[in-house]
């Protein structure tokens, strides 16, 4: 991780969603996700029921 990475708050984040995940996950992962999917929208199912 970069120095200035290691500097970032949730609050830098561009999205809520981008700060839902680094609360989540942490924010190396966040970075990582931002990076390595640029532009890709994803949509997660409200109910686990949706899964089966």
């Amino acid at each position: 991780m970069e120095t200035w990475e290691r500097n970032l708050t949730l609050d830098d984040l561009p999205s809520e969603d981008i700060k839902i995940i680094a609360d989540f996950y942490g924010m190396e992962f966040a970075i990582k996700f931002l990076n390595d999917l640029s532009g890709v929208i994803i949509n997660v199912p409200s109910c686990a029921c949706c899964l089966h």
